[in-house]
């Protein structure tokens, strides 16, 4: 990583080094389109959830900065703890995201039990691709 290229650059440029597959990892559960969420309430609530996943971007962003900066071993192992900790609270909500969409709760609960951060990101990636207007359906089928 270059001194310049923040973590979520870093992130992003993982997922595009895998080419962002079209299709989901074997075992991952269906998700339907959001747009297909019922009610709607449930919708508005994944909007909300996107909201708060743009919105942490720019913090992860200014506390990768920020880390760069301190030259006290101590205070920077301090601050990348803080920031592992925001990335967790980033991967809460990409699979809070993710299970307003599953077909199967059940299932996804199981699922998200069990997965991994890079491939919980990677399936992100897949259903946000998979859900662009005009694109086919996020099925993981």
């Amino acid at each position: 990583m270059s001194s310049k290229e923040t973590l979520i650059d870093q992130m992003a440029a993982d997922v595009e080094a895998v080419d962002a597959p079209a299709e989901f990892p074997a075992g991952t559960p269906e998700f339907k389109s959001y747009l297909a969420l019922r009610p709607r309430s449930r919708r508005a609530e994944f909007k909300r959830v996107l909201a708060q996943v743009a919105e942490m971007s720019p913090q992860l962003k200014r506390e990768q900065a920020a880390i760069a900066k301190l030259k006290e071993e101590g205070a920077r192992e301090a601050a990348s703890m803080r920031l592992w900790a925001s990335l967790d609270e980033l991967y809460e909500l990409v699979e809070k995201a993710l299970r307003l969409v599953a077909v199967d709760a059940e299932k996804f609960d199981a699922w998200a039990a069990e997965v991994d951060d890079e491939t919980l990101q990677l399936v992100w990636a897949v259903y946000q691709q998979k859900t662009q207007p005009g694109e086919a359906s996020s099925s993981a089928s």
